[in-house]
């Protein structure tokens, strides 16, 4: 019902999730630079959805005194803006602000080194990872590897001239992290969708399932999946024709789905 986007300016993080959550009532933007959440403000008046119409824009400095909290944090684009020690202490006061919370960079190898850092940290100060990752353990990726994930983004003519792109679309790659609070009283059924949690939150649950971490390699007869798994691994798995309904769904899994899909 409630979103606090904060590093939001002109408050993209914010529409984002009211085309998720049409239910949100109130949204907050936090921002440094006034003009920017003015710019906000001024496109917000004309949206369709009431809570954006609504919305609060603040302008204070994001490391301040948590202000009230939310069902939803994010902290969207704003890391590489800010050094290491201001990282941390951004994170730590998003982090007191609400319930859930999302941590997203772009998906470049700098981009996912500041969400591990920021999963680290939520981690350490009692957060549970909810997404990418169906785990609180450390990552498993090799050194040369990082996280990330893709959305198409559809090219409208004047985006092609601004960007001089001749595509009518582009992949925006990002790298993202969401946490709750480990709540020992929260339900066990409670899931804001796959991979579901770890033990600490969800109960017992071998058949949780891991997640796609590239785009499947599919050939005659077989699917390819690179997976990070709920033990904390990361390893490949090949599906099989001879594997019938579990080759069907490879065949429909995509990017950054949960694997296997929920029946």
């Amino acid at each position: 019902r409630s979103l606090l986007d904060l590093g939001g300016g002109t408050g993209a993080a914010a529409w984002a999730a009211c085309d998720v959550f049409p239910e949100l009532a109130q949204v907050t933007v936090v921002d440094q630079v006034a003009d920017a959440l003015d710019l906000g403000r001024s496109l917000a008046s004309g949206a369709l959805h009431e809570g954006l119409r609504s919305a609060q824009w603040r302008t204070a400095r994001l490391d301040a005194k948590p202000v009230p909290g939310a069902d939803l944090v994010t902290l969207s684009y704003v890391l590489s803006e800010l050094s290491p020690r201001q990282r941390a202490e951004v994170v730590s006061a998003a982090a007191g602000c609400g319930d859930a919370m999302v941590v997203l960079e772009p998906g470049t190898p700098d981009g996912y080194r500041r969400i591990l850092a920021a999963r680290t940290q939520l981690i350490a100060g009692g957060s549970v990872v909810v997404a990418p990752c169906p785990h609180d353990e450390a990552c498993p990726l090799a050194a040369d590897d990082w996280c990330h994930f893709a959305a198409r983004i559809n090219r409208s003519a004047l985006h092609r001239r601004v960007k001089g792109g001749e595509l009518g679309h582009e992949d925006e790659k990002f790298s993202y992290v969401a946490v709750l609070p480990a709540h020992p009283g929260r339900p066990a059924e409670w899931s804001p969708g796959p991979p579901r949690r770890r033990t600490s939150v969800a109960g017992s649950d071998p058949a949780a399932p891991a997640r796609v971490l590239r785009h499947p390699v599919k050939r005659k007869g077989l699917v390819q999946l690179e997976l990070c798994r709920p033990d904390g691994t990361a390893s490949r798995e090949i599906v099989s024709k001879r594997q019938g309904p579990a080759y069907r769904a490879a065949r429909e899994i995509a990017w950054g789905d949960a694997w296997p899909p929920a029946t």
